[in-house]
């Protein structure tokens, strides 16, 4: 199932993540509102970012010198993330996106 893994962070640096296994995408929104998509993350990358102590500082010194990732609208956000398995995670990332306040993760 496309993006079934979701996770929202208290992180200075990132918002929330959403991470598609089978095709090794991973979109990350950025407490600055930005989101991005990285291809080709393994499960293992995924699960090492998130389970960091310091995501932000995870993120600067492992993962952004080994991925580029393309800037992404909300727009596409919503595109990639359609499918009625996500529809609630879908919409909470858009919140997240448009409006910057906190959502909760219906999801887990």
């Amino acid at each position: 199932m496309p993006y079934s893994n979701f996770r929202y962070f208290n992180s200075q640096v990132l918002r929330s993540a959403a991470y598609d296994a089978s095709a090794g995408n991973l979109i990350l929104v950025f407490r600055s509102g930005s989101a991005y998509l990285y291809v080709g993350v393994s499960e293992q990358v995924y699960h090492d970012l998130v389970s960091a102590a310091s995501i932000g500082s995870h993120f600067h010194a492992a993962f952004r010198p080994a991925f580029v990732g393309r800037p992404l609208s909300a727009l596409e956000v919503d595109q990639l993330m359609c499918s009625d398995a996500v529809v609630s995670a879908r919409a909470s990332v858009f919140l997240t996106l448009s409006d910057g306040l906190p959502v909760m993760d219906f999801g887990q």
